[in-house]
Order: structure tokens, then C-alpha cells, then sequence
């Protein structure tokens, strides 16, 4: 009998950008291998279980039978317990390759560690995107193929290489692959939606009026006049000759954006105008270190609001676009939409709860929006009956 401690890690500069793996193997005899190899542009998820794979072919290449293995990527250690489905089709060749790996030994289990408990390894990983190659001592180099083992020595090595790119960057392939069509889809969901926004605006709009037979309505005709003294400016018609109902100046056609119509300045506004949107975004979480069952890894569908306030409305009687408004909104919850939380900057670093989401969505909003609008707050739903509202200290 023969125990070993495995600890694998793997590494995306960009998920997907430049990536690597890395692995350390520990044996009770003595005996201790390490590894680090840079493996191209893959997604983070890639590269973990890649660094898992090297890992098991260097164990079972130093003959070891009761395997413990160590990693940081709670998603793959709680698919490889059966805890989360794999449903990412570029992941499930590798999920299925490492599963029958682990399988041969007559003992094999699989644990979470915190990043800091697994430092070696992910140095390891990184070490080997530096260089753009291979570190390490290692019995085994990189391979998905068991048949590359049983090549001869002579070429062993290249083909090995080769074929190891080509599994991984087809499993790449097919996760991008599948990530490309749920943002077309998503895209053209917003596509729908802002149609329809316009659409409601536009069947609100001026036709243009026809010449006007001798019972019709004639447009009245606007003018300014001077207002008294200490008097705010005022917009009057004339309506000796037609009926009071006003209908819109010629210079305006049906379809087409109309220009200022109004020569005046508009009356000082006496109070603020506040706007609200509400989008939704669905991720998951672990909360480390929480006395409860959401320090496991689970999901949420979350409804984010934002609030906006001013005084300052522009030529056409708008303090800020809801369209516009809504497209800020999206473009901030789009880094968070079906991914795990903990694997997203900031929160590699922080645990993501509801109260550090909303500060970091309010803090990205911020940066977004024009000087006469101030953002007021951001709500964020765990459930329909749990809201969290952020706001700041004045």
C-alpha cells in the first residue's frame, strides 16, 4: 500500500486567456513530484481539471493505491463528489476522464481547500504560463490519451504534446463554444426588449397633419412674449382662430426625432426627479466561513435595482434615459451572469454577499453616469422576500 497527497491547481490569465496547471504529489515513502506547465488559452475550468488529469497519471505512474487528493476549485471538487452536474459540454470529456482515472485507485477521495492552503501548486500553474513551457520534476508529462504511454520513448514526447493540446483546446472550443451561443441568445433577448421600448415610444408619434380643409383644426400659432418683470419666461399661442386643443408644428413628420421646438428656457424645476430599473442576473455562490448550509455552494437568481436622482432636465424634458439607464445596469451584471461568484474578481478576495454585490454594482455604476445624475442606491434580492438597499454615507 502506498498513500499519496496530490494538490493540482490550475490558472487563466482572462478566463479564457493564457492558462496554466500545476501539481504537487507528496508520497508517505519519502518520494515527492512536482509540476507546472503552460497549456494555451483555456478557460479557468479547463485548466483545473487538467492540473487534476497530470496529477493522476504522475500518481499512478509512482505506484501509488490510496490517493487524497487537494484542490481550490470548489466546483470541480463538488462535481467530482456528485454534489454539482456537469452541464458545460466543453467539461464533461474531462469530468469523464478524470473520474475513470480516479476510479483506479483502490482508494481515492477528493477534498476543497482554501487558495491559501494550495499556494505551491498554483505557483506552479503560473510559473509554467511565464515561461510559456514545463517546470518541475515529474514522472509523467502532460497527457489526457492513456494510449500516449504506450508510445515508444522516442517520440512519445511530441506526440504526447500535440495530442494533449488538441483534447484541451477542443474541450476549450466547445465550452466557448457553448458560452457564445448563451450570449447570442442573451443578446438578442435585449435585442427583443429594446425593440419593444421603441416601439412603445414611437406609436406615440406625430403624423403629419394634411392640409387642412375648411371645417379642420389649424394649428395655432406659437409664440414667445415678454414676460413682466421678475417674471419666469412663458410660451403662449394664439387661439383667435382655432380650436383650443393644440396639434404639433408642421416641421414635424411622422418617425422622425423632432427637433427644439421650443424657443424658451424651461421653467427651473422646484423638486427631483428620481428613476428606478430592475434587471436580474443568475450566479453561484459559497459563503466561506458561514455557520450554515450557504457556506455550501449553491444558486440565486438576483433582481438588482438601481436608483438615480437630479434636478437638471435636458432640452426634451428628460433627466437621464431609462434605455440608457438599463444598458449601464446590464453591462455591470453581465460579468456575474452564470458564473461562480467566487471565482470572479472582486470576490476571489471577499466573500459575496449580498451587501459586497450591491457595494461593488454601486461603485461600478458610479463611474458610469453623467455629473447632473447622482446615484441614490442599490437594492439587491436574494428572494422575493429578502432585499438588501446599499446607500452612502453623506
Amino acid at each position: 500500500m502506498l498513500r499519496g497527497i496530490l494538490n493540482t491547481d490550475g490558472a487563466s490569465r482572462g478566463n479564457p486567456g493564457p492558462s496554466g496547471m500545476g501539481f504537487t504529489l507528496d508520497l508517505d515513502d519519502g518520494r515527492s513530484y512536482h509540476g507546472g506547465c503552460f497549456i494555451g488559452e483555456v478557460s479557468n475550468n479547463v485548466a483545473e481539471y487538467s492540473a487534476l488529469i497530470w496529477g493522476l497519471d504522475n500518481a499512478r505512474a509512482a505506484g501509488v493505491t490510496h490517493l487524497e487528493v487537494l484542490a481550490d476549485s470548489e466546483l470541480m471538487v463538488k462535481q467530482l463528489n456528485g454534489e454539482y452536474k456537469v452541464k458545460n459540454m466543453g467539461l464533461k470529456p474531462l469530468f469523464a476522464q478524470a473520474m475513470s482515472m480516479l476510479a483506479g485507485f483502490k482508494e481515492a477521495t477528493v477534498r476543497h481547500v482554501y487558495r491559501s492552503n494550495n499556494s505551491l501548486a498554483d505557483g506552479l500553474a503560473n510559473e509554467g504560463i511565464d515561461k510559456h513551457g514545463k517546470v518541475g520534476s515529474f514522472i509523467k508529462h502532460p497527457s489526457i490519451s492513456q494510449s500516449l504511454f504506450e508510445m515508444p520513448a522516442s517520440d512519445a514526447g511530441t506526440r504526447r504534446e500535440v495530442i494533449y493540446e488538441s483534447k484541451v483546446m477542443a474541450a476549450a472550443a466547445a465550452e466557448a463554444a457553448e458560452e457564445k451561443a448563451y450570449q447570442d441568445a442573451l443578446a438578442a433577448e435585449r435585442e427583443a426588449k429594446n425593440e419593444a421600448t421603441e416601439q412603445e415610444s414611437d406609436d406615440f408619434s406625430w403624423a403629419d397633419p394634411a392640409e387642412p380643409e375648411d371645417d379642420a383644426l389649424v394649428a395655432p400659432d406659437f409664440k414667445a412674449v415678454e414676460p413682466a418683470q421678475g417674471a419666469q419666461e412663458a410660451i403662449v399661442f394664439d387661439a383667435s382662430d382655432a380650436a383650443l386643443a393644440p396639434v404639433p408644428p408642421k416641421n414635424i413628420r411622422e418617425g422622425s426625432a423632432p427637433q427644439r421646438i421650443f424657443d424658451t428656457q424651461p421653467i427651473e424645476p422646484h423638486g427631483v426627479y428620481e428613476l428606478t430599473v430592475k434587471e436580474h442576473f443568475d450566479a453561484a455562490h459559497a459563503l466561506v466561513g458561514y455557520p450554515g448550509k450557504c457556506r455550501n455552494l449553491h444558486g440565486h437568481t438576483w433582481d438588482v435595482e438601481v436608483s438615480v436622482e437630479g434636478t437638471q432636465l435636458d432640452e426634451v424634458g428628460i433627466l437621464y434615459d431609462f434605455k440608457a439607464l438599463k444598458t449601464d445596469l446590464l453591462e455591470i451584471l453581465d460579468q456575474f451572469d452564470h458564473k461562480f461568484l467566487n471565482e470572479v474578481e472582486p470576490f476571489t478576495q471577499m466573500n459575496s454577499t449580498a451587501e459586497n454585490l450591491a457595494r461593488v454594482i454601486f461603485e461600478q455604476m458610479e463611474e458610469r453616469l453623467p455629473a447632473h445624475v447622482t446615484l441614490t442606491e442599490v437594492c439587491v434580492w436574494e428572494s422575493p422576500i429578502a432585499r438588501l438597499r446599499y446607500r452612502k454615507v453623506h
